[in-house]
């Protein structure tokens, strides 16, 4: 059987993780934001397609993701996760009605 102070600095220990990770993920989140802020706030989107047959070949993708091109030359598209696996689909609203932009 483990002893109290034993299961209070184990207790301690987790709380002291939990905690330090929890500021990973906020500056994880703080540094992209600045970085999505510097890339595109302010910017116009000049142009939406569909990526080619080639585009998502290059990127060894299966499927083709919708491309946003911004007045800045700065290209988005939409990937399945954070590694860029796969073509994603974008989900929005507008006037009350659901829009999805899947890939294709």
């Amino acid at each position: 059987m483990m002893s109290r102070k034993l299961l209070k600095t184990k207790l301690f220990e987790k709380e002291q993780e939990r905690k330090a990770a929890e500021a990973a993920r906020e500056m994880a989140i703080n540094k992209f934001t600045v970085t999505a802020r510097r890339k595109m706030e302010g910017q116009r989107i000049d142009k939406v397609r569909y990526m080619t047959e080639q585009e998502a070949s290059d990127m060894g993708w299966h499927r083709r993701s919708l491309v946003m091109v911004l007045s800045n030359g700065v290209l988005l598209l939409v990937s399945q996760d954070a590694e860029g696996n796969g073509a994603g689909a974008l989900f929005g609203q507008h006037g009350g009605d659901d829009l999805t932009f899947p890939a294709l």
